[in-house]
């Protein structure tokens, strides 16, 4: 066996590591392909069993944590204005229906103001901190598809563009093309005239190739003065003459 199969075995082991990736992520993909309906239509369909169950078992027992969940599912995955809006029906609904309790239990009316307000704000808290992750999260994901520089494509998203188009071309039967670009006597650029133009060069080119190519089209910057195009559904000739 020559030296070199154990390291590419790793490799191997590391790539399909790097395809499965976080669990995490597949469950939050896979629920991103629901549509923004489905999404309000079970947040607030959960929400409301819950609710229910909640009014059932009486003040005694408490099962607002629960809604928790539909409330950070339609915060993460439909928008904040939505989640924000069900967390402040809600606690009107909850100070309809337990007004009466409390009032007989306190006698003041701000006893029940205070018991809304801090059941709301509590809602509105956890729909904030899931709105701000939903935004870091989206924010890191684009920092770790998107070239810093130019604003396209980088060789990770590129390697995984092209793996998946692999896979649909090779179900549909259908070709996909890659044009590999290169700028000429870029290092004389960088040298005559600094690197701040060589930078305005090279978001040059990646506009050009954004502006030029079609929207399924796939522009990555691979590093350097190298770019590339994937062109799904694209033969030699038609891939020759976006060349």
């Amino acid at each position: 066996m020559s030296p070199e199969a154990p390291e590419g075995r790793d490799t191997s082991r590391q790539q399909r590591i790097a395809r499965r990736g976080d669990p995490l992520a597949r469950v939050v993909a896979g629920l991103s392909r629901w549509s923004v309906w489905t999404h309000v239509a079970l947040a607030v369909g959960a929400f409301t069993v819950i609710g229910l169950m909640d009014r059932i078992t009486g003040p005694e027992t408490s099962l607002a944590v629960f809604q928790l969940i539909p409330l950070a599912m339609l915060a993460w995955f439909v928008s904040r204005p939505a989640a924000v809006a069900l967390a402040t029906a809600a606690g009107f609904a909850w100070y309809w229906d337990y007004s009466p309790m409390i009032s007989t239990a306190s006698g003041t009316l701000g006893v029940q103001v205070w018991a809304c307000v801090s059941r709301v704000g509590f809602f509105m808290l956890v729909v904030w901190l899931v709105s701000a992750l939903r935004e870091l999260y989206d924010h890191q994901r684009e920092l770790a598809t998107t070239d810093e520089l130019t604003g396209v494509a980088n060789r990770r998203a590129l390697l995984a563009a092209v793996e998946r188009e692999v896979a649909r071309g090779a179900r549909a039967g259908v070709p996909i093309s890659l044009v590999y670009i290169d700028a000429d006597h870029f290092k004389a650029v960088n040298d005559r005239l600094g690197h701040a133009a060589g930078d305005r060069l090279l978001r040059a080119v990646a506009h050009t190739l954004e502006t030029t190519v079609r929207r399924a089209d796939v522009v990555a910057r691979l590093g350097g003065d190298e770019f590339a195009v994937l062109l799904p559904e694209t033969g030699p000739e038609a891939a020759a003459k976006v060349a």
